[in-house]
């Protein structure tokens, strides 16, 4: 029976107690092995043929396809896509990575999806926690139940010391930062907001950081505001809205007192409220499956806030009210008791606009990604909605100036198209109101560049004047944002000065910056991006109006406001602030501090020497590493990591022989299917820089493709697409292991045959192999046939928000009996079922196989997506399953 080890872990990130954060998990994306094993998932945004790779970390560009030359501007150059080329379309990369990570939640684009399973997963672990709490005090404060291990010890990185920046310069980097709160007295007292990894306070201005959200039931942040007149009191909105595949809904809003002193955490606060009335009417936790957009609080008084909803399911807009119980309706809600205890505060829905409602009478269904208040008046609000169908008027800015009334009016003072996502900000100088709109429309004028893209801003003076309308586009910032609105858009306007505004966008390119500023009222803009990291994500000011923090997929700057733009900004990505995202780790088979593993969009970074001494050994994505596990020293060995895939476009690897690579950042060289020639110049390694290694570029073949080592030295090693391949000379040829494709089923919503998605060798025989694909199939040989065999049990679970998609997460195979073998679903299986155990391998897969014996072997573990799976190779017993809410391990392989 699998229990919960001594802490359970939230998404991808443990609860960030400074005792028990640990990088190399088993959870979200991540592969655990205790042999060496890789991570499930990497991503980046490059193809095509590289050029040699520079060793020289100061270099002023990154390799660019052989035959071409680009500076940053021509090519659009963003940091996270990587060393290998950069001609994919972004919003299509964005779009694909979406669909992997939410088949891995066991989502199926388009279709509905129960929200509430996650968080009835969390209750459960819960009880199971306090189960064992009681019965070790029922046993006289004996310790916990067997499979209760000793807390998890931090390994690292805190930062990043070379990460990745937008002018190629080699920085401090950590994980990504979704908000920012400053106090507004005292500009010391700093609050980060972070995907996946929590909140974190700085009480020096930025120079150290504590982790003050360690108990919450989500590390998922999307806002954060402090109580103007009370700002020992933070709000913390759970869940993000970005449009991303780890952008994961929350569990609704929490509440910190004393926030600067001894943080104390109430929450989650979710209440249920019924809007409509008779057969109209619906009843729901206003949280449920949400992300909490904004939150503005009344500035004399902290128990009055507005807080705005949108659309969090694993970054997926696949929701439909009539399928899906109980999921929030979306939109603006009020509370006026904020302050009370958790279970006493109560909301109101107010009706912003009566759009797609589910209810009767409507009170409107909107992702509602902004409120902002007038400065010093809590009646006066603008609000933004995103128009959800097709020829929508509705969406845009709304104005009410009765925000406290019983029942708030709001008019529509700007009108988007469908699908537009606007951000605002505002300032007060004397009575003097502006207010700026920084909008995914398409821009009615790109001066001084060419590539258009999305992104426009605007502006109006004294926006709550009944008689005011919304100007045209100002002629700055025009495609700002460059196709990437719905992932990094915000927008800034000093509290003192209504022409000093700072916005943030994706990545260089003719039109977009990671930053701009504009002292002119928005007239025009200039690049200031000079030292960050891509995918600007908040902006935040201090009270004073004097120093500007932003955050962005690499963690939290600061600079004196008035700083001309293109002047550096001060990185705040300290040696306490650890938040980075990893997607896969790799051990060494003799020295565990000798480590590589990659991160969510900065790189794929090693460890050397010693604990928590980490690098940046290649930009981009990071996902699957590997160690050769044959390596018999911490110089000659050979490590693998993956880049994103894609058919037609980039399949394949990089691969170094020796740690001498390991310094010279984005020099590996490169192994697959990438289009153009072989590149036959000496790499770092002494071996070729490219080669095309017989993979075939068309294969159907998952973003994040699942890459495996087997026995012999070298290690054999396998990589998967529509097919099984297999190489014995460290991937510089592959020949196919298995059918081409190994099950001609068209894969649902795919339309072509399923990728592998998890595959196992047995580390004493290479002819022991099993895959399972996307549709929940198993296949294996016992023999090393090609011919794979079909032992997929009639008996496995279905997924019950998709028919077909049965996402195998892991499989793995007894390293001491190479009869049982275990695969792990990565969707909401029933309770006890997410994880399957084999006992005749060899007999089913052989040459005359026989019936596969299965047995359910999860129980323990709630339903929830399991992600990762290991068993001890000292006792095969003892087994270790990575979730999305937490480690859990077994004494007696999952048995009852």
């Amino acid at each position: 029976m699998f229990a919960l080890p001594v802490t359970s872990l939230q998404e991808k990130e443990p609860r960030m107690k400074p005792t028990t954060i640990v990088i190399s998990l088993v959870l979200g994306l991540l592969t655990l092995s205790l042999l060496g094993g890789f991570g499930s998932s990497a991503a980046s945004d490059s193809r095509g043929l590289p050029a040699a790779a520079a060793s020289d970390e100061s270099a002023s560009e990154q390799a660019t396809p052989t035959g071409q030359s680009q500076s940053d501007d021509e090519a659009g150059v963003d940091a996270d896509l990587g060393k290998i080329g950069r001609k994919i379309d972004r919003e299509t990369y964005l779009r694909l990575r979406d669909e992997y990570v939410a088949r891995r939640r066991g989502i199926e684009p388009g279709r509905p999806f129960d929200p509430g399973a996650r968080g009835r997963a969390i209750e459960q672990m819960e009880r199971q926690e306090k189960g064992r709490l009681i019965e070790s005090i029922l046993n006289g404060g004996a310790p916990p139940p067997e499979g209760v291990d000793a807390a998890w010890a931090a390994i690292g990185p805190v930062t990043i010391p070379n990460g990745q920046a937008l002018n190629n310069a080699n920085i401090a980097v950590t994980g990504r930062v979704t908000s920012i709160a400053v106090d507004p007295t005292n500009a010391s007292k700093v609050y980060l907001g972070t995907a996946q990894g929590g909140v974190w306070r700085s009480l020096d201005g930025g120079t150290t950081w504590t982790s003050i959200f360690d108990d919450a039931q989500t590390m998922a942040v999307g806002a954060l505001a402090l109580a103007p007149s009370d700002p020992t009191k933070l709000y913390v909105g759970t869940g993000e809205f970005n449009a991303c595949g780890d952008c994961f809904f929350g569990v609704g809003l929490y509440r910190i007192d004393n926030v600067d002193t001894a943080p104390t955490l109430v929450g989650p606060i979710n209440p249920s409220i019924t809007t409509g009335s008779g057969s109209g009417a619906r009843t729901y936790n206003i949280f449920t499956g949400r992300g909490i957009t904004k939150i503005v609080v009344d500035p004399t008084n902290a128990a009055t806030i507005f807080v705005s909803t949108g659309r969090g399911i694993s970054g997926s807009g696949a929701n439909s009210l009539g399928l899906v119980p109980n999921i929030a309706i979306r939109g603006l809600f009020r509370s006026t008791n904020a302050t009370s205890d958790a279970s006493s505060v109560t909301f109101q829905k107010l009706i912003v606009t009566t759009d797609n409602s589910p209810d009767s009478p409507g009170t409107g269904n909107v992702d509602t990604p902004e409120i902002v208040m007038e400065p010093g008046n809590a009646n006066n609000l603008l609000v933004t909605v995103i128009g959800p169908t097709v020829n929508d008027t509705n969406g845009g800015i709304y104005r009410t100036t009765n925000a406290l009334a019983a029942t708030p009016t709001f008019a529509q003072v700007l009108s988007t198209a469908t699908g537009v996502r606007t951000q605002l900000a505002i300032n007060k100088v004397a009575t003097i109101v502006t207010a700026y709109a920084a909008t995914s429309e398409t821009p009615s004028s790109t001066p001084g560049c060419t590539s258009g893209g999305s992104g426009a801003v605007r502006k109006q003076i004294d926006p709550f004047n009944l008689s005011a309308t919304w100007s045209t586009q100002l002629t700055g910032g025009g495609g700002f944002c460059d196709g990437q609105c719905d992932y990094d858009m915000p927008i800034a306007v000093n509290p003192n000065d209504p022409n000093e505004i700072y916005l943030g966008g994706n990545a260089r390119s003719s039109c977009s910056d990671g930053m701009k500023k504009s002292t002119n009222g928005g007239l025009s803009f200039s690049r200031d991006d000079n030292g960050l990291h891509a995918d600007s994500h908040a902006l935040a000011y201090d009270g004073a109006g004097t120093t500007i923090f932003t955050g962005n997929d690499g963690g939290v700057w600061k600079r004196s406001s008035s700083g001309n733009a293109g002047s550096a900004w001060t990185n705040l990505n300290r040696a306490s602030l650890n938040t980075l995202q990893f997607q896969g780790i790799a051990v060494h088979p003799l020295d565990r501090n000798l480590m590589i593993g990659g991160t969510q969009d900065n790189g794929t970074e090693y460890q050397q020497t010693s604990s928590g001494n980490w690098r940046n050994a290649e930009g981009g994505d990071g996902g699957y590493a590997l160690i050769d596990q044959s390596a018999t020293n911490t110089t000659n060995v050979t490590m693998y990591h993956t880049f994103f895939n894609s058919s037609g476009e980039q399949i394949g690897f990089d691969r170094i022989i020796n740690t001498v690579c390991l310094p010279s950042k984005d020099s590996w060289p490169t192994r697959g299917a990438f289009g153009g020639s072989n590149d036959l110049g000496t790499a770092c390694d002494g071996t070729a820089n490219y080669l095309q290694n017989g993979i075939n570029i068309n294969d159907n073949v998952l973003f994040y493709a699942p890459m495996a080592l087997g026995p012999g030295a070298p290690n054999t090693l396998y990589f998967g697409t529509d097919r099984l391949y297999r190489s014995t000379d460290r991937g510089d040829t592959m020949t196919v292991a298995s059918q081409a494709p190994i099950s001609s089923a068209m894969c649902g919503g795919l339309g072509a045959p399923c990728p592998i998605s998890t595959m196992a060798i047995w580390p004493q025989g290479d002819n022991v192999r099993m895959v399972g694909l996307g549709s929940g199939q198993i296949w294996a040989t016992s023999t090393g046939s090609s011919t794979l065999v079909n032992i997929t049990n009639a008996s496995f679970p279905a997924n019950p928000n998709g028919s077909t998609n049965k996402f195998v997460g892991r499989a793995v195979i007894d390293p001491n009996n190479k009869n049982v073998a275990y695969v792990a679903f990565s969707f909401y299986a029933p309770a006890g079922q997410g994880i399957w155990k084999i006992t005749n391998l060899v007999a089913a897969s052989g040459t005359s196989p026989a019936a596969p014996i299965w047995s359910a072997s999860g129980n323990g573990i709630p339903s929830i997506p399991i992600n990762a799976l290991v068993i001890d190779p000292a006792n095969s017993n003892v087994l270790y399953a990575g979730t999305d809410i937490g480690v859990y391990s077994s004494t007696d392989g999952g048995a009852n």
